[in-house]
């Protein structure tokens, strides 16, 4: 009996919202729909723009239209009315208008021009969705200059509740009021929280029955979003109940890794998909209550652990494994240039090239800052308008990463869980596929990291460096921040991870925020100084800079209109679910829909993430901000989940599943006995997740085909590569269809080159090689065997890996072959004809 009391209130509560919720609807007055009026689009599906006359706002219908109708899901049926104008100039006697509802056809009319007003029963949808009325008719066009297909006006619409009531939505906002009592109850006394629920259920039901199309739009009934919030956080408090009743932690340890890895295989392999996810929570929850009973892991415990001198030849070695696994055969992994990487290639050129040309940012064209083409530009310089050249930066750039995110896992959770970040960095499929790419996303976690470790340093005080030495750093941290920001998108979001360095290191402590003074101050002022140029171009040009966020936000990339909170919704799931069990489904950003981290690294980033969301450490909280900064880009935007836009989520995940492991490794090998195992078994749990993610990539990036049509470009690349490689008095004669694409402008950038267009007859090729694509059309093809020597053996170029087939053809006009050269062919398909 004493702990029924703790339910009583929430019962209560929950009771009482759900009967009012659910009778409210009977009682309240139709719902309004003013279609054509100003945010009308997540009611009005495919209709034209509006217009207005003076009876009003207006929308005409283009033949196949929907209206939806928000907050009108609270009983089985509905009763919709929707005004409809019948124009004048449609053909008469086939005009005709059908309404529908999901399959089902509720009625079919033909008729008279003016104004109708049409009432039909809706029954509501499955789910959570809103009912939806489709208008179907037949379309016309009005004399003049207007070409549109118009169907019929819609003016209004008003739909009332009949029939019993729903309990999903009342059963939602009820789960609301209980959330908002425990939430208030966590702080305050129970009289205080019920004030707030009770009040949150008046304001609730006010709007209900001032607004209910509003508030059902504006807060939708996300069931998934409120089970992550709640699950989360019974998940950690589940972990830390246990962790406190724990006596052996390291049998309570192994069977949660145990557990949680044949969770992962399951999931992983798409079989079982429910018990699966149920023994990767059990064992997460298992492994993290043991963290919870011993803490391991600190920065202060792992300090004192002996093999200090052996940190900078480990680091060495992982700083050359990342270097190796960016630059191998960075010429054809990935297979093809994408657009946007030769893009900035081109750019890179103009600037060699232009000495009038020095942008700061470049809307349209890049939509990033110039940092990127500024550093570009010096392997181009000096290699030429090549594959390696353009990615030369990123790679480089990625491999380095790795020494910052040592020194500052160093700094926040000790020197081996940052030898261990340092390692998982190098080896991730994630971090290798974004680093092989020319894109200026991997930039932003070096000059970050490099950023936020300088000022944990100066902010934990660890180190007696002086006045002289704070100031360097801080300069330099500065440096860094400003760099960080002319990199890519997701750097906006750095100076809060800056701010959360700075307080979690000083914290309340007026000494130490003085001694650190002088360290910020350098840091504020280089920071400044280096960002200056682009804060110029923001105050300017604001348009510019904010095109491409824009563009990519949510609530613009959906096919049709979502409230936040649903878009929040789905991006939260996806993301939750991109480390362990679907990934991004871009091939051109990893191995579409792998997981973003390997089993191992995986399992250990889950535990650690439960673990820490109870740590009373500064350094654990950090990393839980620092994640979630990081997330936040990809959270905010559309296609979840996005390996580039979230690129600043790596490093703090990987110090999470770093802390994580090096604890559980504790746990398990505590014991004298076990102890002589601990070497070997690190030594081999790291070679499986460096040989897990190597495969990952290498094993499946070259050969995918998926890969090659996401880059889409791969034959231009391949021409373009040719034609640079090949220099020679006789121009090359390429499709127009190619010649025109920026990775063939940027690869073949200096060459002389002649194009030809099947539609548009060229002139005769002459001397010059002709280049045929495996893939083009019998248009093409059919030219190219009209112009080239039929008698000679065209060669075959640059087979896809791991087959025979030819990405293009190399054929010699007939002016340019002589008699010995001429070979019989064998009879069948022309090579021209092959297709990969």
């Amino acid at each position: 009996m004493h702990h029924m009391k703790y339910f009583l209130f929430p019962v209560a509560i929950f009771a009482a919202a759900l009967v009012s919720f659910a009778l409210l609807p009977t009682v309240a007055r139709p719902a309004a729909y003013d279609v054509g009026a100003p945010g009308d689009e997540h009611i009005a599906l495919g209709f034209l723009r509006p217009e207005a006359n003076p009876e009003g706002s207006y929308r005409w219908t283009d033949g196949d239209s929907t209206l939806r109708f928000w907050g009108s899901e609270t009983a089985e049926l509905a009763l919709a009315s929707v005004a409809i104008t019948w124009s004048v100039d449609a053909p008469e006697g086939t005009a005709a208008l059908w309404l529908e509802s999901g399959e089902r056809l509720l009625a079919g009319v033909r008729p008279p021009s003016g104004r109708r007003v049409y009432s039909t029963l809706l029954p509501s949808p499955s789910g959570s969705r809103p009912p939806e009325l489709r208008l179907r008719s037949t379309t016309f066009q009005q004399q003049g200059s207007d070409r549109r297909l118009l169907g019929v006006v819609v003016h209004d619409a008003t739909v009332g509740a009949l029939g019993l009531p729903r309990l999903e939505r009342a059963a939602f906002l009820a789960v609301l009021a209980v959330l908002a009592f425990a939430g208030v109850r966590v702080f305050a006394r129970a009289r205080y929280a019920l004030a707030v629920a009770l009040a949150l259920i008046a304001l609730l039901a006010a709007a209900m029955l001032r607004d209910p199309a509003g508030i059902a739009w504006r807060l939708p009934t996300v069931w998934a979003l409120i089970t992550v919030l709640v699950g989360g956080l019974a998940l950690v408090w589940a972990a830390d109940r246990l962790g406190s009743a724990i006596h052996d932690a390291g049998l309570w340890a192994g069977a949660g890794v145990v557990l949680g890895l044949i969770g992962q295989v399951l999931l992983r392999e798409h079989v079982l998909l429910v018990p699966g996810g149920l023994l990767l929570i059990g064992g997460v929850t298992l492994a993290a209550a043991a963290l919870a009973a011993s803490r391991p892991g600190s920065g202060e415990s792992t300090e004192r652990l002996p093999g200090a001198s052996l940190d900078a030849p480990l680091l060495a070695l992982c700083l050359l494994l990342a270097l190796a696994l960016r630059l191998f055969a960075l010429d054809s992994v990935p297979f093809g240039l994408w657009r946007d990487e030769a893009r900035h290639g081109l750019l890179a050129l103009q600037i060699l090239d232009d000495p009038t040309y020095r942008p700061v940012y470049v809307p349209g064209r890049a939509d990033i800052p110039a940092l990127l083409f500024y550093l570009q530009s010096v392997p181009i310089a000096l290699l030429g308008p090549t594959v390696p050249a353009v990615r030369l930066v990123s790679a480089l750039a990625g491999g380095l990463t790795v020494v910052p995110i040592y020194f500052l896992g160093r700094l926040l959770v000790g020197r081996r869980a940052g030898l261990a970040a340092a390692f998982l960095l190098a080896v991730s499929s994630w971090h290798i596929a974004l680093s092989r790419l020319a894109f200026a996303a991997v930039l932003d976690p070096l000059f970050t990291l490099s950023a936020l470790a300088l000022l944990a340093h100066i902010t934990t005080g660890r180190a007696a460096i002086g006045r002289r030495g704070m100031v360097a750093e801080g300069l330099l941290a500065g440096a860094c921040a400003g760099l960080a920001l002319n990199t890519y998108h997701s750097a906006r979001l750095m100076p809060l991870a800056v701010v959360a360095v700075v307080l979690a290191g000083l914290r309340k402590d007026a000494q130490a925020w003085r001694r650190a003074a002088p360290g910020l101050l350098a840091f504020a002022c280089a920071a400044l100084v280096v960002a200056l140029p682009l804060l110029g171009y923001i105050a300017t040009q604001p348009g510019g800079f904010n095109r491409r966020v824009a563009q990519v936000g949510f609530t613009n990339s959906g096919e049709e209109p979502a409230s936040l909170l649903q878009n929040l919704e789905y991006n939260v799931v996806r993301y939750l679910l991109m480390w362990n069990v679907a990934g991004d489904p871009n091939a051109r950003h990893h191995v579409p829909d792998a997981p973003m981290l390997d089993p191992v690294t995986g399992l250990c980033f889950a535990i650690g993430v439960v673990a820490m969301a109870r740590g009373r450490r500064p350094c654990e909280r950090l990393l839980l901000v620092l994640l979630i900064v990081g997330l936040i880009p990809g959270l905010l935007s559309g296609d979840a989940p996005h390996a580039v836009r979230t690129v600043a989520a790596i490093s703090p995940a990987l110090l999470i599943a770093a802390w994580s492991a090096l604890g559980l490794a504790r746990i398990l090998f505590a014991r004298r006995t076990s102890r002589r195992a601990y070497p070997p078994v690190v030594a081999a749990a790291g070679t499986i997740v460096c040989a897990l993610n190597v495969w990952v990539y290498f094993g499946h990036i070259p050969y995918d085909p998926r890969v090659w049509e996401k880059f889409e470009y791969v034959t231009a690349t391949m021409i373009g590569s040719y034609v640079q490689e090949q220099p020679g008095p006789d121009a090359p004669f390429v499709p127009w269809s190619i010649a025109e694409t920026d990775p063939f402008l940027f690869l073949s950038y200096g060459r002389p080159v002649r194009t030809y267009a099947p539609e548009d007859p060229a002139e005769a090729p002459g001397s010059g090689p002709i280049l045929l694509p495996a893939d083009a059309d019998e248009v093409v093809r059919t030219w190219v065997h009209e112009h080239a020597d039929t008698a000679s053996a065209p060669r075959a170029m640059r087979p896809y890996p791991g087959t025979n087939d030819p990405t293009f053809w190399v054929y010699a006009p007939v002016a340019a072959v002589t008699p010995e050269e001429m070979q019989p062919r064998s009879a069948g398909r022309r090579p021209g004809d092959a297709a990969r």
